[in-house]
């Protein structure tokens, strides 16, 4: 009788995973893994924006240098030669991604508008501009002010200064 009991018993389970809890861990592996690369996509866009507002930082700095230099040095009539240049040739070190054959999260100059632009890799925070173009853009312009005179809205250069001059723009 003894052997007949033991055949009619459930065999005792080894060790492993079933089916089922194998599809539960790769079922949340798969969601923890899309999480992880949505969050990675987004401090990788955070982190290019942080760059070209550093490079922009830079050029801005470095036109202050270039107009305090030319204060000290009593020639401030040639400011004006600075509006339309490409603020990337005052630089010491050009950013890597200047001038690269792919527009896509680099800085070209155009020569057509004279303006330094940017051109985002990653957009999905990034508002397109009037024109429905997805890009920063700037450029050396002369400062203009308005006149408290009779003449409202009439517009008159302050002094021989220029500034750098960057095209509105909303990222985050």
């Amino acid at each position: 009788m003894e052997a007949s009991a033991t055949a009619r018993q459930v065999p005792r389970r080894r060790g492993g995973f079933s089916l089922l809890e194998l599809m539960i861990v790769v079922s949340l592996f798969g969601i923890l893994a899309g999480v992880l690369l949505d969050r990675l996509r987004y401090y990788e866009e955070a982190a290019e924006k942080a760059n070209v507002e550093y490079t922009i930082s830079a050029i801005k700095s470095v036109l202050r240098y270039k107009l305090a230099n030319l204060m000290i040095e009593g020639r401030m009539q040639e400011c004006a030669a600075l509006v339309g240049q490409n603020p990337m040739e005052w630089l010491e070190a050009k950013p890597e991604n200047y001038g690269r054959d792919f527009p896509q999260g680099n800085w070209y100059f155009d020569n057509a508008d004279r303006a330094l632009v940017y051109v985002p890799r990653n957009t999905e925070h990034f508002q397109a501009d009037a024109q429905g173009r997805r890009q920063i853009r700037l450029r050396v312009a002369k400062v203009m002010q308005k006149v408290d005179d009779s003449s409202a809205g009439a517009c008159r250069e302050a002094g021989d200064s220029v500034e750098i001059q960057v095209q509105r723009y909303r990222w985050f």
